[in-house]
């Protein structure tokens, strides 16, 4: 299953490599639609821009969880991605710690359904 579709479904395990690879994708389109939204003055490609972005926030709120969820964590912490610098530890560690090996309570390990 790739990355894309594990991102829709909110229930899966994400892995590192995928969290990581998702993430910079989604900070790029989202600073290619800030640039668009700078260079246009059109009323369209402003609403454009404005669904654009809300996929971003669900994708990257999903792929989250799915991060989280690697780690055997309750989901509830992605909260705490949005509080200044405690924010940034949450975020450290979802980047360098490694996923529980095997399966676990939010499903099967991704890093070893990938090597099949």
């Amino acid at each position: 299953m790739n990355t894309l579709n594990k991102i829709n479904q909110v229930k899966s395990r994400i892995r590192r490599r995928d969290y990581i690879i998702t993430s910079l994708s989604l900070l790029i389109s989202l600073f290619f639609i800030f640039y668009l939204l700078a260079v246009s003055k059109s009323l369209i490609i402003a609403s454009l821009s404005s669904l654009f972005i809300l996929f971003i926030i669900f994708a990257s709120i999903s792929s989250t969880i799915g991060r989280i969820r690697d780690i055997e964590k309750s989901p509830w912490p992605v909260v705490i991605l949005y509080i200044p610098f405690i924010g940034l530890i949450l975020g450290l560690i979802l980047l360098f710690k490694n996923g529980t090996i095997g399966p676990n309570k939010y499903g099967e390990d991704p890093k070893r359904n990938s090597k099949k």
